[in-house]
Order: C-alpha cells, then sequence, then structure tokens
C-alpha cells in the first residue's frame, strides 16, 4: 500500500492514512486495481492509522474516522463476497522501559484503531511489521478488548542474521515468537518485510514457523 500511495503522489513522509478522508478516490483507485487483478482480500490502508502515530502530523483526534473511511473504502471495493483485513502497524515508538509509552497506552489508542476497522466493515485485523513482543501483545488485546471473537494476525518481521539464522530488531528468535504468538491465541501467524530478505528465506521462516505450531501461516 505504501509504494502504492507514493506512485499516487503521496509525498515522502507524508500520511497516507489521511488521504482516506482527504483523498478518498485515489484510495479507491488503488483498491479497486487489485480488485481488478483477481484479489479476494484487501488490506486497508491504515497501517500508520494507530492515534499514537497520526499524533506526529497533528491528526490523532481523526483516528476513529480515518480508520472507519479506510475500511468502508476497501469494503465498498471488494464487496461482501470478499474479505477486508484492518490493517495495524507499529505506532513507531517503543514501549517502556525502552520508550515512554506504556502498554496501557498503546492498547488504549489502538483500541480506538480497531473500533474505527470493525465498525467500517473489517473481517479481521492484521497486526503486521512487529518487532516487539509486547507491542504485539498490546495490540492484539486491543483487538479482543472490542470484540473478543475477532479473527486476528500477527505478522513479526525478521532479519538474517550472519549466521543464517532469523532475529527480530528486539532481538527475538522465531521459536519464541512462535510460542508467544501461540499463547496470545493468534489465529494465524505470520512473517513479512525483513531487510534484505529474499523469498528463500521465507520459505527457510515459515519452516521454522511450522516446527512449533500448526495454525495457518502467513
Amino acid at each position: 500500500m505504501g509504494t502504492q500511495l507514493i506512485e499516487a503522489g503521496l509525498p515522502v513522509g507524508g500520511c497516507g492514512a489521511e488521504w482516506n478522508l482527504t483523498q478518498p478516490e485515489r484510495v479507491r483507485a488503488i483498491q479497486s486495481a487489485y480488485v481488478a487483478a483477481g484479489g479476494d482480500l484487501l488490506l486497508t490502508n491504515t497501517f500508520g492509522g494507530c492515534p499514537l502515530a497520526l499524533a506526529r502530523h497533528g491528526l490523532a483526534g481523526q483516528a476513529y474516522k480515518i480508520n472507519l473511511a479506510a475500511a468502508r473504502i476497501a469494503r465498498d471495493c471488494i464487496g461482501s463476497e470478499g474479505y477486508v483485513l484492518g490493517d495495524i502497524g507499529p505506532f513507531g515508538g517503543f514501549l517502556t522501559p525502552l520508550g515512554n509509552t506504556s502498554r496501557q497506552q498503546l492498547e488504549d489508542a489502538a483500541a480506538i484503531q480497531v473500533s474505527g476497522l470493525l465498525d467500517g466493515g473489517a473481517d479481521a485485523i492484521l497486526v503486521e511489521t512487529m518487532t516487539a513482543l509486547d507491542e504485539l501483545a498490546s495490540v492484539v488485546q486491543a483487538a479482543r478488548r472490542c470484540r473478543p471473537d475477532v479473527p486476528v494476525i500477527g505478522s513479526l518481521t525478521f532479519d538474517r542474521l550472519v549466521d543464517g539464522g532469523f532475529r527480530t530488531m528486539t532481538g527475538v528468535d522465531v521459536e519464541h515468537a512462535v510460542d508467544f504468538m501461540v499463547q496470545l491465541d493468534i489465529d494465524i501467524l505470520g512473517c513479512n518485510c525483513g531487510t534484505g530478505l529474499h523469498i528463500g528465506d521465507y520459505v527457510n521462516l515459515v519452516e521454522q514457523y511450522r516446527r512449533h505450531t500448526d495454525r495457518p501461516i502467513m
């Protein structure tokens, strides 16, 4: 989505999520292109839609409206036969004690985002590009707080080590990550967007995931 927004004219460093309100026709064109290409499932344009992330653009107070609009656009484009994933990316900071944001503050902020996505018609919540397990847990708890039965996908970002192994930026290895996500009762476990990783690395990651879980893998 980020690449598509930039190609559609979003300035580097601009707030892509704001376009759901200010440039909805451009977001709709992107989503419609995915449908025309054969997609059965759309991700909402809300990777940076957490109020804590939107605050950097002075838009924290618009978080619910932004996420509601994004989900409605995706739902309108995919129709009733397709699926909409409410997309939630990192909030852009660290939780205490590394940063200044508490888990409760993040959970409360994420709940606003989740509420907008679900009210707009999202079928499930995708918590993606996560590197810290405490952040992932806070967002998942926010999703379940809003709707206990909502399907949740959790996806972590790994980097390749010199010895060929994988860890997230915060040092989490694959086994620990999978066990943690299973304990959180995440429905689908994923990995995405690692720096410098190629498709063979993702085959390796998925094989490692499969050794520790029989849940669906993204």
